[in-house]
């Protein structure tokens, strides 16, 4: 065997090494972005989950947050003070969700969020709420809340039509 034989073996042996790292760093990105995905659809759960915690350790932050989704104007200024921080994490943790929406695990979590969402935007309190303060919000979110909000037959019932959260 000559020298020549020798390194068109060892060509073919390095292309071969080459293909293969290829193929193992290939697997090796689409698992990373598979975990990553699954961490970010963690983490948005675990977020709004921690919102909504908020109403359910805190009996006067819930009694707050129904008399003001009943009638905003009705509430002194602490209380519409708590009830827009409230609503202002709720629709800013939204739109951080929405702009993982390409992450195929939360599909299904961002419609039910959206229609929590509107359910509240669509009370006396939290229409008056939306009116003043959606500039505050991402635009593009902002128009998709705004359109859906103008097609009554595609919206989910208002907070305030459960008897729980009426005054």
């Amino acid at each position: 065997m000559s020298i020549q034989d020798l390194g068109a073996i060892g060509e073919f042996l390095g292309l071969f090494l080459v293909l293969a790292t290829l193929v193992y760093l290939a697997i090796q990105t689409r698992q990373a972005r598979q975990v990553a995905a699954t961490e970010a659809a963690r983490a948005v759960n675990a977020d709004y989950a921690l919102l909504w915690s908020d109403i359910q350790n805190s009996s006067e932050l819930s009694n707050i947050l129904r008399q003001s989704m009943n009638d905003w104007d009705s509430q002194g200024e602490l209380e519409q003070l708590r009830s827009h921080a409230f609503l202002c994490n709720v629709t800013a943790h939204f739109v951080a969700a929405s702009n993982a929406a390409h992450i195929a695990e939360l599909a299904s979590f961002l419609k039910s969020y959206e229609d929590n969402l509107l359910g509240v935007l669509q009370t006396p309190g939290g229409s008056s709420w939306w009116a003043q303060c959606q500039f505050f919000f991402d635009p593009e979110v902002v128009k998709g809340i705004n359109e859906r909000l103008a097609k009554p037959e595609s919206l989910p019932p208002s907070w305030t039509t459960v008897s729980w959260w009426r005054v």
